[in-house]
């Protein structure tokens, strides 16, 4: 009787773990989309997610615009910036994603961008916090003291698969 208890308890734990596969693979694909930056402008972002040993992980790209005045006489551009990173802290459910991108900024501060979202087949709707953390003990003044002070911003986030 035992032998048989073992043998289903095996049963049960290998479906489970054909089904987590199963579903992290529903989100495995590029995913493309667009949000506002700080100046209004919009920043263009892809997320490609990969199952790597039976888990999800992925990369994130986008093209951040440029802040529009440093400060010149008339408006100064600076160059787009770059964000390529690999994504952390990745969990799905079914059909629920959560992930963050950590950027690291001047004057040791850190950006953490969490995402989370309702997973279809071609589309992830939800939400993003963006968090800024000091991390040393120096002060800070100006607008990166004051965009910490205001503390986390949610937004929603609308991705669209464009490849599987």
């Amino acid at each position: 009787m035992s032998s048989i208890r073992i043998m289903l308890a095996a049963l049960f734990v290998s479906s489970c773990l054909t089904v987590t596969s199963y579903g992290a693979a529903a989100a495995v694909g590029t995913w493309s989309w667009s949000e506002v930056a700080t100046n209004n402008d919009m920043a263009d972002f892809s997320l490609v997610l990969k199952e790597q040993e039976g888990k999800l992980a992925g990369r994130i790209r986008g093209e951040l615009p440029p802040p529009d005045d440093f400060g010149g006489s008339g408006p100064v551009r600076a160059a787009t910036k770059i964000l390529d990173a690999n994504i952390t802290n990745i969990s799905f459910d079914n059909t629920t994603i959560s992930f963050d991108v950590i950027q690291e900024l001047p004057e040791h501060v850190r950006l953490v961008t969490s995402y989370q979202g309702k997973v279809d087949a071609k589309t992830i709707k939800g939400t993003f916090t963006k968090t800024l953390k000091h991390t040393t003990d120096d002060k800070l003044s100006g607008a990166m003291a004051h965009a910490i002070a205001a503390g986390p911003t949610t937004a929603k986030w609308s991705a669209k698969r464009i490849k599987t």
